[in-house]
């Protein structure tokens, strides 16, 4: 596999894969002109709705964030763990154990934050998450069950206690009932520095094309022509639907042209969300098996999806992997 094909490199292969040097790197984070991701193994996180402040599901996740900036740079000012609040998820498609939080918390009544309980279905894009939801018994649950205890203490003494006393146990009892309602709260996780990565679009959006070297061999000026030839054979794309591909296989290279076709019809069907493949919005209808979309001058085009998977999917691949 060429190093072009790799999406993500750690940072000790920064040297050995690019033209830059971590110091050129690190720069760039603390100017806050390139993210830093980092490789994530996490369980019962948060993922936040459109509005960065709801709670719409919990979920398991393992593989790519996106930082904050804020992270960013105190890895960038000193190479020690730091706790991340919030994060992006990269890699939706290895999301898992995907529900809503009465199903993964149905004890609690009360949270930090806003929440919803309807089910929806897990994005197909990038999304904002947060850390690890842990649940604890609320103020009340917790003076009920020591209520409780007391009471039962009370009743093995209840013949040397007054009146009064048993009836204020009483009332105290009835009060605060021992319930076993819960609180739901946002934990930090910890990101060590041989969990971070940088992303091979970013260094190009902000280095440019040339940084990245092709070959595994040869000297550099060798490579500067690799990747100078690189650029000016990769074909170009000119069909609208081939280029909605394309950005799909960004993402998932290994993807099937099933996977793709239903990754785009679903975000083509999610009313009111913003796309992240169809970025002009061209399409108009997608099913199972056809696709129409705008053309110029508002004309309609039509394809089947044999016709996609035949005919426009090999020649992505193709741009993709730069032939």
């Amino acid at each position: 596999m060429s190093q072009m094909q790799r999406q993500y490199l750690r940072l000790e292969e920064i040297t050995e894969k690019t033209r830059l040097t971590q110091g050129d790197v690190w720069e760039a984070v603390e100017q806050e002109k390139l993210s830093l991701c980092a490789n994530i193994a996490a369980s019962r996180l948060g993922a936040y709705a459109q509005d960065g402040k709801t709670i719409m599901a919990i979920f398991d996740y393992q593989g790519m964030v996106q930082l904050e900036a804020s992270v960013a740079k105190a890895f960038a000012l000193s190479l020690e763990p730091q706790t991340c609040q919030r994060m992006t998820i990269l890699q939706p498609e290895w999301v898992n154990q995907w529900q809503t939080v009465s199903a993964a918390f149905p004890k609690v009544t009360q949270a930090g934050f806003a929440y919803q309980n309807q089910p929806i279905s897990p994005p197909l894009h990038a999304f904002l998450a947060s850390g690890k939801m842990t649940a604890s018994l609320t103020q009340s649950s917790l003076i009920g069950h020591a209520g409780e205890t007391m009471n039962a203490i009370f009743s093995q003494l209840s013949d040397t206690l007054s009146d009064s006393v048993a009836e204020k146990q009483k009332a105290f009892a009835e009060k605060y009932p021992a319930k076993d309602e819960e609180r739901l709260s946002i934990q930090a996780i910890t990101i060590n520095p041989t969990h971070l990565r940088v992303a091979v679009s970013d260094l190009v959006a902000v280095f440019g094309e040339q940084v990245l070297m092709m070959a595994e061999h040869g000297t550099s000026q060798e490579k500067g022509a690799s990747v100078r030839c690189h650029v000016a054979n990769q074909p170009v794309l000119t069909h609208p639907i081939a280029q909605i591909a394309y950005r799909v296989l960004e993402s998932n290279p290994n993807a099937k042209a099933n996977k793709i076709w239903n990754l785009i019809r679903s975000e083509v069907n999610q009313n009111g969300a913003q796309r992240v493949f169809d970025t002009d919005a061209i399409i108009d209808e997608m099913t199972l098996d056809h696709v129409t979309w705008f053309g110029r001058g508002d004309a309609d085009n039509a394809m089947q999806y044999d016709s996609f998977r035949m005919n426009i999917l090999p020649k992505v691949r193709r741009a993709l992997n730069g032939q």
